[in-house]
């Protein structure tokens, strides 16, 4: 399939986005990021894993990616962050849906 125009007509428990995040633009990252978000049954969980130095080819870093989930973390948001790592050069986050 090809994000975000096409995504998985399914609920998961899991779903996983490593490596990817920053080779979309910040509006469709923002769109996967919805369609995540709707596709989690409540309770399932979202991993992010991502290389955070700046690369130019990137239209995002991985701290933007993760940036734009833990946005949408709280008492409006459809996520809970549960566990987050940064290393030096790459980032981890677990957040569940809510």
């Amino acid at each position: 399939m090809h994000l975000p125009e096409e995504f998985p007509n399914e609920r998961f428990d899991l779903i996983v986005l490593s490596e990817v995040g920053y080779y979309f633009s910040r509006p469709a990252l923002d769109i996967v990021r919805d369609m995540s978000g709707t596709a989690l049954e409540k309770s399932g969980h979202l991993l992010l894993v991502h290389w955070t130095p700046f690369v130019h080819d990137y239209p995002l870093t991985g701290d933007e990616v993760h940036t734009a989930f833990l946005e949408q973390t709280g008492p409006d948001g459809p996520f809970r962050h549960l566990h987050g790592f940064h290393a030096e050069t790459y980032r981890l986050d677990l957040f569940e849906r809510m």
